[in-house]
C-alpha cells in the first residue's frame, strides 16, 4: 500500500469527532507461522477499529534471510464478547522475504483473519488470529541446484501476542 493511501484511510478513521478522545496506542510482541517473531505498534480508535504495523524477522537475527512487514486493519465486536474475549476480524498484508537452501523469494501475502483479544489487566490484551494466507511470488532466486519448487500460494496463519496499552484508553 503506499504511503499517500495508508495516510488518507487513517485520517478519515480519525476524523469522526467521536473516535478523536478514544485513541489509544499499543506495543505487541507476537508468535505466528508466517511472521515468526513479530514486534508491531497498534492506533485504536475507539472500541472497534485498529491500525497496525508490523515487522517479523527470525528472532531478528540474519534478517535479510527472513523478514516481512505487513500493514493490518482490525474490527473488533464487544457486543459479541464471551467470557471476556472480544471477537476481531480483519485483513493484513505486506511483503515478505524467505530464504532457504535452494531458493530467496519475495512474496506479497494477503490474510484475512479472525481472531479475540482477551484483556489479562488495564495495560496487558492477549490476541489471537487464525486465517488462510494467500501468498504471490514476486521474485525468486535460485541459490544452488538440487530441488526444485515454488513457495506455496495458500497457507494457514496462527498468532498469539501480547499487547501493551502504552497509555491507558479511555474505551475500557
Amino acid at each position: 500500500m503506499r504511503t499517500p493511501h495508508f495516510l488518507f484511510a487513517f485520517s478519515l478513521m480519525l476524523a469522526t469527532p467521536p473516535c478523536l478522545a478514544q485513541v489509544s496506542v499499543e506495543a505487541h510482541v507476537g508468535l505466528s507461522y508466517i511472521e515468526h517473531v513479530s514486534t508491531a505498534l497498534t492506533l485504536r480508535s475507539g472500541k472497534n477499529h485498529s491500525v497496525t504495523v508490523l515487522y517479523g524477522s527470525n528472532f531478528f537475527v540474519n534478517t535479510h534471510d527472513f523478514s516481512n512487514a505487513f500493514l493490518q486493519y482490525d474490527y473488533s465486536v464487544p457486543k459479541w464478547a464471551v467470557f471476556g474475549a472480544t471477537p476481531r476480524f480483519g485483513i493484513k498484508g505486506g511483503n515478505s522475504f524467505y530464504t532457504n537452501k535452494y531458493y530467496r523469494w519475495k512474496v506479497v501475502s494477503l490474510i484475512p483473519f479472525a481472531g479475540a483479544r482477551y484483556p489479562i489487566n488495564d495495560k496487558f490484551d492477549f490476541l489471537f488470529e487464525a486465517g488462510p494466507v494467500w501468498s504471490f511470488e514476486q521474485y525468486l532466486q535460485r541459490r544452488s541446484l538440487g530441488e526444485i519448487g515454488h513457495y506455496r500460494y495458500v497457507l494457514v496463519e496462527l498468532k498469539v501476542a501480547l499487547a501493551y496499552n502504552l497509555f491507558k484508553s479511555r474505551t475500557r
